[in-house]
């Protein structure tokens, strides 16, 4: 067989191994992504209402101290 027969073979079989990495690391890179926005959504949700309670304990201790009724 000459070179010029193993040539194609080769190019097939190369992309293919060459594309099902990249999809892999494609895959990957998307689940990572995935990942880190709910981790991101997690925290902010977790922040927003640490910032809630203290702006509500704040205001609770602020009207105990002027002796106001709070609601």
């Amino acid at each position: 067989m000459t070179a010029v027969g193993i040539w194609p073979d080769f190019l097939a079989s190369a992309s293919i191994k060459k594309r099902i990495p990249s999809t892999l690391i494609e895959s990957r890179s998307c689940i990572l992504d995935l990942l880190l926005f709910f981790a991101a959504l997690i925290i902010s949700q977790v922040l927003e209402a640490i910032v809630l309670l203290l702006n509500n304990l704040n205001a609770a201790n602020i009207a105990y101290l002027l002796q106001i009724e709070y609601i």
